[in-house]
């Protein structure tokens, strides 16, 4: 249910993106919809749109579960027998690339080990 004063809500332009966006809405990241408010810049605007930020999510490499703009995650060196998933997102150069997971509790990685936070415009900080 949208509250009656959704529709008269300022309607921004994103610095970045430069899509038209609400600083509150919507957002799906692959697979479900959250509700997202997002920052604004010093000049008055956000700097991505909510779709934009929901495409920027990504499956944690160990448990396949999204992983959303903001979210801690882990990183952890796969051993050799395991088959890398395509969907993963790896970090580092050469041979030691670690992947990215999420801090979830039930995930197959172990949640204890948060090693940064997944930021726009995709990349580990």
């Amino acid at each position: 249910m949208v509250a009656a004063s959704a529709p008269f809500r300022r309607i921004h332009v994103a610095n970045i993106c430069g899509h038209k966006t609400r600083k509150k809405g919507f957002m799906y990241n692959g697979k479900s919809t959250s509700i997202m408010e997002m920052p604004l810049a010093s000049n008055g605007h956000p700097d991505y749109c909510l779709e934009c930020i929901g495409k920027m999510s990504i499956r944690c490499a160990w448990c396949g579960e999204p992983i959303t703009i903001g979210a801690p995650i882990t990183l952890y060196l796969p051993n050799k027998e395991l088959k890398v998933p395509n969907y993963a997102v790896k970090y580092g150069e050469g041979d030691e690339q670690a992947l990215v997971g999420c801090l979830r509790w039930d995930c197959a990685d172990t949640g204890a080990d948060m090693c940064g936070q997944w930021m726009p415009p995709g990349v580990v900080q």
